[in-house]
C-alpha cells in the first residue's frame, strides 16, 4: 500500500475512505434521520455540475457539511478554473477599495470570518478547521505582484489543529520558495490574541499586521498584512510599511488567494473498509477523541481500518 495512503487514513476517518460509503455510514449510525448537505465544498459542487453537463463559473456559492451532530451552511468563493477547479477559497485580497488595514481584525472576527466573497474576505478559522478535519485537503496559494507576475505555492496537505488552529502542511511545490515552512506548527495569532511565542513583541501588531501563523521571530510570509499598494504612495521607503505589508519571502504582493481542495485518494487506496465500535464512531466526527489506526490487508488493494 502506498505510504501516503496510509498516512491519509491516519489523518481522519473520512480522508481515504470512499466518500459515498462514508456518508451512508455516517447518516445511518451517527446522525440518523438527518439529511446530509448536498455539496460539502466546491469540489463536490463542481463534480455534480460536470455530471449534469453544466459549467460553473468562479464566484460565491453556498456549501453545507455535517460536523458531529450539527450542520454548517456557509457562503464561500469557489475557484472553478485554476488547475481543474473545485477550489474552496478561504482568503482573498486585492484592490477592492477597502482601507489598508482591512485585515487588522480581532480574534473573534478571524474565527467567524469577515468580508465579501466577491471582494476581499476571510472565510473563518472555525469553518476552515472543520473542513480540514473532515477531509484531507491540499492548499494552493496564488499571489500577484504589481507588475502582474504570478507567484504560486502548492502543498499536498493542509490542516488546522484544535489548539489555536495550529498550521500543518506537507510537500511544498512552487515558484518563489516555501515561505510557510517557518509557520508549520505555529498557532494563529491576532493583535488581541498573541500566540506567537515572542517574549518582546506582538507580531500581529508591533512588527507586522493582521492575523497569521506567526512564530517567535514573526514570519517570512504574511498575506493578511496591510495593502502595500495603497501604503507605498505614502511612504515607499518606510521600513514599517515593508513589514506590515502583504509579503511572501520578502516579496511584496498586491493581491492573493488562498484556497483548499479535497484530495480524493480513492484511486490510490482503492477501498478502505471501516470497522470500529459505534461509540468510537460517534465521537470521532465530533473531534472528541483520537485513535491509533492499524491497516490490515484483506485482499488485493483492500485494507481494513482497526482502532487499537
Amino acid at each position: 500500500m502506498n505510504t501516503s495512503c496510509a498516512a491519509a487514513a491516519a489523518d481522519g476517518i473520512a480522508d481515504a475512505a470512499d466518500m459515498e460509503e462514508y456518508k451512508l455510514w455516517l447518516s445511518r449510525n451517527v446522525v440518523a434521520n438527518a439529511r446530509l448537505p448536498q455539496y460539502e465544498d466546491c469540489s463536490t459542487l463542481l463534480k455534480a455540475a460536470k455530471s449534469a453537463n453544466e459549467t460553473l463559473e468562479s464566484g460565491a456559492y453556498e456549501i453545507g457539511f455535517k460536523f458531529g451532530l450539527s450542520t454548517s451552511r456557509v457562503r464561500v468563493r469557489c475557484d472553478m478554473e485554476t488547475l481543474g477547479g473545485g477550489w474552496t477559497v478561504f482568503q482573498r485580497r486585492g484592490d477592492f477599495e477597502n482601507p489598508p488595514d482591512y485585515f487588522q481584525r480581532p480574534w473573534n472576527e478571524y474565527e467567524r470570518g469577515f468580508g465579501d466573497e466577491n471582494g476581499e474576505f476571510w472565510l473563518g478559522l472555525d469553518v476552515l478547521a472543520k473542513l480540514t478535519r473532515l477531509w484531507r485537503q491540499e492548499l494552493l496559494v496564488e499571489m500577484w505582484r504589481e507588475d502582474g507576475t504570478l507567484l504560486q505555492a502548492r502543498y499536498a496537505r493542509f490542516a488546522l489543529g484544535a489548539d489555536a488552529y495550529r498550521l500543518d502542511l506537507e510537500s511544498y511545490n512552487g515558484t518563489h520558495g516555501d515561505a510557510l515552512n517557518y509557520s508549520i506548527g505555529e498557532p494563529f495569532s491576532t493583535f488581541d490574541a498573541d500566540h506567537d511565542g515572542s517574549d518582546h513583541l506582538n507580531c500581529a501588531y508591533d512588527q507586522m499586521s493582521g492575523g497569521w501563523w506567526y512564530g517567535r521571530n514573526c514570519a517570512p510570509a504574511n498575506l493578511n498584512g496591510e495593502s502595500v499598494g495603497q501604503l507605498q504612495s505614502r511612504a515607499p521607503s518606510n521600513r514599517t510599511v515593508h513589514f506590515k505589508g502583504m509579503l511572501w519571502n520578502g516579496i511584496r504582493v498586491i493581491s492573493t488567494e488562498m484556497k483548499i481542495r479535497y484530495v480524493n485518494l480513492q484511486s490510490e487506496c482503492k477501498a478502505i473498509r471501516l470497522k470500529l465500535p459505534f461509540f468510537q464512531a460517534a465521537l470521532i466526527p465530533l473531534g472528541l477523541i483520537s485513535a491509533q489506526i492499524e491497516l490490515r490487508p484483506q485482499g488485493r488493494d483492500i485494507y481494513s481500518i482497526y482502532f487499537i
